[in-house]
């Protein structure tokens, strides 16, 4: 148990130092990382004893889940804006590139 806290202790505090410059695959990678030592931790049989021990450190961790809840959300809101853009920037192109049908042609032959 004492190895998964800090496991969870040392990951979150990677995450916690660049939070504003940390990728969404970095996020991604920390997430599953973190949700596996959780579910280690929650199919562990722990007594009373061993939650009360753990608990302030856990409590600690969980209050960085607020910080990257926030950093999640920067990185949604850049990839709407990022694909809002690529969306006008097709609809500006259809505009120009609109196929005509032709019609006929009409040739002037001289004889």
């Amino acid at each position: 148990m004492d190895e998964w806290i800090e496991e969870l202790e040392r990951i979150t505090e990677q995450i916690r130092i660049g939070i504003h410059t940390v990728s969404q695959d970095e996020l991604e990678l920390f997430i599953e990382r973190r949700e596996d030592i959780v579910d280690k931790i929650r199919q562990s049989e722990l007594t009373d004893i061993i939650k009360n021990k753990y608990r302030e450190r856990i409590t600690i961790l969980l209050e960085s889940d607020e910080l990257i809840r926030n950093r999640i959300a920067d990185i949604q809101s850049e990839n709407q804006q990022g694909i809002a853009k690529i969306n006008q920037a097709k609809m500006q192109k259809s505009v120009y590139d609109a196929e005509y049908a032709i019609g006929g042609f009409m040739f002037d032959k001289k004889k």
